[in-house]
């Protein structure tokens, strides 16, 4: 029994003297000037992150400084700060890509999360397509905020969907219109080959309503309705999945279904 608790005493003390001796020299470490950040390097010279200078580089927390940074710059969709020993930290913004645009009493660009930005000055060099109808949903945009709308959800869904499915990449998404749920539609665009070099091809352009349910194996469904049908494509209206039974209606006065 005494040398149990001789031996307990023995672990007691050892641990004991192990904890101070961290403790001091984490002490030592968070007050050395060895540690203490000289540079922050980061790509947006725009951003003033000389706030961080001087400062520890043990005793930043990362997550906070990074939520922080959002929370300032919201037009960036991630900000990761990496230490680089012993007195460097480098910033890394990442900026928000859009998805689509939002025509509203102006044009926005949106991004995956719902997310309203300024358009950017390369905008036309941008391809995207357009999200149309949240005008009684969104009455004024602003710039820099996340719009939580079901309509606009369903619309992002949508895009997020096409660009999943590789039978479609042939196909554009020319635009999506969002102002009924059950009746959400999108519009399809497919390059025809031209009969003579020197000029333009023709562009082929048909709608797809599709509702707010089951996007994802309505859009399956799609894409093997349209490898079915691919050579009566310049003919055809539109596409109707919104029901069980999917429906294509045709151009020609003898509508085929």
């Amino acid at each position: 029994m005494k040398r149990q608790l001789l031996y307990l005493l023995v672990q007691l003390t050892i641990f004991a003297i192990v904890s101070s001796a961290l403790f001091f020299l984490t002490s030592e470490v968070l007050k050395s000037e060895y540690f203490k950040i000289k540079s922050v390097l980061s790509k947006q010279d725009e951003i003033d992150l000389s706030y961080l200078k001087g400062r520890n580089i043990f005793d930043i927390d990362l997550e906070r400084e990074s939520q922080y940074l959002i929370h300032l710059y919201p037009k960036y969709k991630k900000v990761k700060l990496i230490r680089i020993l012993p007195s460097y930290l480098f910033v890394d913004f990442v900026r928000r890509n859009p998805i689509a645009y939002v025509k509203l009493n102006r044009y926005m660009c949106v991004d995956e999360d719902g997310f309203f930005f300024e358009m950017p000055d390369n905008a036309q060099d941008i391809d995207i397509p357009v999200i149309s109808g949240l005008e009684r949903r969104i009455s004024r945009s602003e710039p820099d905020r996340r719009y939580d709308v079901k309509e606009l959800m369903a619309g992002l869904d949508i895009i997020r969907e096409i660009k999943k499915n590789a039978s479609l990449k042939e196909y554009k998404l020319k635009k999506v219109n969002v102002d009924n749920l059950n009746n959400l539609s999108f519009f399809l665009v497919l390059p025809l080959p031209s009969p003579k070099r020197d000029t333009q091809p023709e562009v082929m352009e048909f709608e797809v309503k599709i509702g707010y349910e089951a996007v994802k194996d309505k859009i399956s469904i799609l894409a093997n309705i349209l490898t079915q049908i691919k050579d009566e494509l310049p003919s055809i209206r539109y596409i109707d999945l919104r029901f069980k039974d999917p429906t294509v209606k045709f151009k020609n006065p003898k509508d085929k279904t």
